[in-house]
């Protein structure tokens, strides 16, 4: 019965009903998370979902493609789900290009993902930015460090540490 079931209109609906009943957005909630869970003793395999951090509202999910993982889910989920103006975080998993570009450049949110060892190129660009960075900035508003839409340091004072 459930293999019939419409999940992008359930989705949206589940939405609508979260903007309803429990009433709308507050802006305060401002930071997303993206995180995979594998579903055990279910033919599904892999999901990946959003929600908001603070006030916990679902904003979407994606089941994984089997012979697959989950970065090609969290960017059709990223692609629909209403993060613009948010703050999105994700693992190591997913600081990709491909990603970093859905959030800034087609969702025109923020991110804040993860850098490991196993992405020395990754890391090696991050250690390579601008001695004067000193301040977090948001890359969709369209300035950088110093232009309009500069921001205060958020938890990490700006600085480059394990995560970019």
């Amino acid at each position: 019965m459930l293999s019939n079931l419409n999940s992008r209109a359930l989705g949206q609906a589940l939405l609508d009903w979260q903007n309803h009943v429990p009433g709308p957005h507050p802006a305060q909630d401002d930071q997303v998370a993206v995180a995979g869970k594998e579903l055990l003793k279910q033919p599904w395999g892999q999901i990946v979902s959003a929600y908001t951090v603070k006030g916990r509202r679902w904003l979407g999910s994606e089941l994984v493609t089997r012979k697959s993982n989950e970065m090609p889910a969290a960017q059709a989920l990223l692609r629909r789900a209403p993060i613009a103006g948010r703050l999105v975080t994700a693992d190591a998993l997913h600081t990709q290009t491909e990603t970093a570009r859905i959030i800034v450049q087609e969702r025109g949110a923020d991110y804040r993902m993860t850098v490991q060892g196993s992405q020395p190129t990754v890391a090696d660009t991050g250690r390579q930015l601008p001695a004067g960075l000193t301040r977090a900035f948001s890359p969709s508003v369209g300035g950088g460090p110093g232009a309009a839409g500069e921001t205060e340091p958020g938890p990490s004072g700006g600085a480059l540490s394990d995560s970019l």
